[in-house]
């Protein structure tokens, strides 16, 4: 253009103006901010869904109803009266740590002696999904002289659970029990522990045996989601002295049992079934799509 008329050649043809146009280039840090914020998404994304996965395989499997802990402890010289001592806690509803003993000495005026002792603790994780036990419980006799139709019985009271657990549980699963019981001493009447339940199925666990207590294993039992169950531990240790005219000086019987037992809830599979999974990827894939139309604006 000359003077705002087109210039126009010998041809007679009109000349165009010419526009040139470039593409700019994107700048090495607007690159960088681009590509981190896309990777802030997909940390972001990942994380919630991780947070999904994780808060569903982290579910309580249980609600605790009761717990219990129990001590008992008998000695009897004849012609005498028992000797007995116990003790007892419990928890509901939020589960606690327990812990009892109890011990129990009888003697004579001749220098005669029995003892029997128990005691115990136990915990429970706070969603009642797991939890430890420990006992320990035995007797030891004593005679300075002749015994003449006289007899000395220790025993650990039976009647009562030392150990008792009442829950409902919240996804069909089983209860696993891991125990280990060891006698040490003299074992004659020591007995062991017996394991009482009301699960939907049961497999293992200890054998009470009046020669020797000790036994190791794994027990496990059954359960149905929305279903109360009760599960216990007892022993029934019981030992009689008796002498008739027998020289006893310095006669000594000890025997005692050390049992531990480690427990826990678990669910049908430790990996969430197929319409749990696909609800669970359904919410992260839900989030990642609300973070780019968030990033997009």
């Amino acid at each position: 253009m000359r003077n705002g008329r087109p210039i126009v050649s010998r041809s007679g043809a009109v000349a165009l103006p010419m526009l040139h146009l470039s593409k700019r280039k994107p700048r090495l840090r607007e690159v960088r901010a681009s590509h981190s914020k896309h990777m802030n998404t997909r940390t972001i994304a990942l994380t919630i869904a991780l947070g999904i996965l994780l808060a569903g395989s982290n579910a309580a499997l249980s609600k605790p109803i009761d717990g219990s802990q129990y001590a008992g402890a008998s000695t009897t010289i004849i012609p005498y009266a028992p000797v007995t001592d116990s003790s007892s806690q419990s928890w509901t509803a939020v589960p606690g740590p327990l812990s009892v003993s109890a011990s129990a000495t009888s003697h004579d005026d001749a220098g005669n002696s029995g003892n029997a002792y128990a005691f115990g603790n136990a915990t429970w994780a706070l969603d009642g999904d797991s939890g430890t036990i420990q006992f320990q419980y035995g007797w030891s006799g004593y005679g300075e002289q002749f015994l003449t139709s006289y007899g000395n019985s220790d025993r650990i009271i039976g009647g009562i659970p030392d150990w008792s657990y009442t829950f409902t549980a919240d996804a069909n699963g089983s209860f696993v029990m891991d125990y280990d019981i060891l006698g040490s001493g003299a074992l004659f009447g020591l007995s062991g522990y017996t394991l009482s339940d009301d699960f939907d199925s049961n497999a293992g666990g200890p054998v009470t045996n009046q020669y020797d207590p000790s036994s190791s294993g794994i027990f496990e039992g059954g359960l149905t989601a929305g279903q109360t169950y009760t599960v216990s531990l007892s022993n029934n240790g019981n030992i009689q002295f008796v002498s008739y005219d027998i020289p006893v000086n310095g006669l000594q019987l000890p025997g005692s049992v050390t049992a531990d037992f480690d427990w826990s809830i678990q669910g049908a599979s430790s990996v969430a079934d197929g319409g749990t999974t696909i609800a669970m990827l359904g919410g992260a894939i839900f989030a990642l799509a609300a973070l780019r139309r968030r990033f997009a604006k």
